[in-house]
């Protein structure tokens, strides 16, 4: 599986649109459009080649046996700085707000987890911790697919590992759930204030971003050091779409797969660059390959300290699992240019022969949408805007975006002008549909 970390504003987020009037619906509009985009320089890593300015091995009583030098970009003169980890009983936590703790979830003894459902090593503020451990639902287990095994993991083509459906999945089905190896801040550098200051003032914005990636190597050799064996050896394992940019090996891996967790993030709320949130390494979800016709996605439980990966639609045996690795909404050439990063071309119909059917309906399909539910909230319906709306419909279907938010927003705003119009009948089969995305 080949996914982005820190790569940029675009990953994970929404394209933006020009929103409707004001109401509900237009103000989630409006928020996206609010989205700060990436400069270059604010940090965001690079991608692809950099000149090497000499061979760098972090130093460390707990490294690890595997090779620990790459060709780094970061200066020669640059020494990594010595950051105090403070790896404490996994039971109790740290109040200090700059408190770095290395720790697992849930605890372990000596490297043997007890947890039928695993464990993971966690890279956290000591408040945040808090904030989880001290939830009145934790720690439950994960949980439990129904029915027998859904998915296979074996080799694909020009894609490394992959996962796929070994019986029919129906819609809204948990495919599977697990406990990430590794969780760690998208912001993973300690570097700040004036430290950060003083280091943008000395070196060029490439060379501060250098420095970057190798204090965040150093944070994850800490993190493998307390994993264990086998769950070291998972994470080592898997893709590494970072190899020439100036990642170490481990930060390579964790920009290459790294799941972002939207509701975990320190202080009261999210800020508005999403850097205050957390990205978690799992080693199946992870081999999840991508596609700009997804069929599953994912959530992250706090009270269980896992993901699980739910069937977007239904999904036929022998179907590839696949998630998409930039917003699906946006033209072939958007999303070849947003796919870049990863070192691999999309192969989906939709890319290999794009059309401007295709990418006009990519595009567009969403501020329709957007408009359509201003217009009926304000109740305008009628049969042409049913007719409408069911043609989009079945367009998106065709171009195989039915596991998208918009979709799902368009399955109830045909079912409200149904109930509009009372069109009993229309309005039992959308209900239906509705139910059976888990939207009703």
């Amino acid at each position: 599986m080949k996914r982005g970390f820190l790569n940029g504003s675009k990953v994970k987020k929404n394209p933006l649109y020009e929103p409707p009037p004001a109401n509900d619906t237009a103000k989630e509009a409006i928020h996206d459009q609010k989205a700060p985009q990436a400069t270059l320089d604010d940090g965001k890593l690079p991608y692809g080649k950099v000149e090497n300015r000499g061979e760098r091995a972090i130093s460390s009583k707990h490294r690890l046996n595997f090779e620990g030098s790459w060709s780094a970009g970061a200066p020669k003169d640059y020494e990594v700085s010595k950051v105090a980890y403070t790896e404490i009983d996994p039971t109790m936590f740290a109040t200090n707000p700059d408190q770095v703790v290395v720790t697992t979830i849930p605890r372990t003894y000596l490297d043997k987890p007890f947890d039928p459902d695993g464990h993971s090593v966690w890279i956290v503020l000591g408040p945040t911790k808090a904030k989880v451990v001290g939830r009145p639902g934790y720690l439950k287990g994960l949980p439990k697919p129904s029915g027998p095994p859904a998915y296979e993991v074996k080799t694909v083509p020009n894609m490394g590992m992959g996962i796929f459906a070994t019986r029919d999945i129906a819609v809204g089905e948990l495919v599977f759930a697990e406990r990430p190896l590794l969780v760690a801040p998208l912001d993973l550098s300690p570097m700040a204030g004036k430290s950060a200051i003083k280091l943008r003032d000395k070196y060029t914005p490439d060379e501060f971003k250098q420095i970057l990636m190798l204090e965040c190597e150093k944070h994850l050799d800490f993190a493998l050091a307390v994993m264990p064996p086998e769950n070291r050896q998972a994470y080592l394992a898997l893709a590494n779409d970072h190899k020439e940019d100036g990642s170490g090996p481990l930060l390579g891996i964790l920009r290459t797969n790294g799941y972002m967790i939207k509701n975990l993030f320190d202080g009261p709320n999210v800020d508005e660059w999403q850097s205050n949130v957390y990205t978690g390494i799992t080693n199946v979800g992870s081999r999840i390959n991508h596609s700009c016709k997804p069929n599953i996605a994912h959530k992250f439980d706090l009270d269980s300290f896992g993901f699980s990966f739910i069937a977007k639609r239904d999904i036929p045996s022998g179907e590839q699992l696949c998630y998409s690795y930039c917003p699906v909404e946006q033209s072939a050439a958007d999303r070849k240019a947003d796919l870049a990063r990863y070192g691999f071309a999309c192969t989906c119909p939709s890319c290999a022969n794009p059309t401007p059917e295709s990418d006009k309906l990519r595009t567009e399909c969403r501020p329709k949408i957007l408009a359509a539910a201003v217009a009926v909230s304000r109740g305008v319906a009628n049969k042409a805007v049913f007719e409408a709306l069911v043609d989009l419909k079945k367009q998106m279907v065709e171009e195989g975006l039915e596991a998208t938010d918009s979709y799902h927003k368009l399955l109830k705003i045909i079912f409200t002008v149904c109930v509009m119009l009372g069109m009993t009948d229309e309005k039992s089969t959308y209900l239906k549909e509705m139910k059976k995305y888990g939207l009703y």
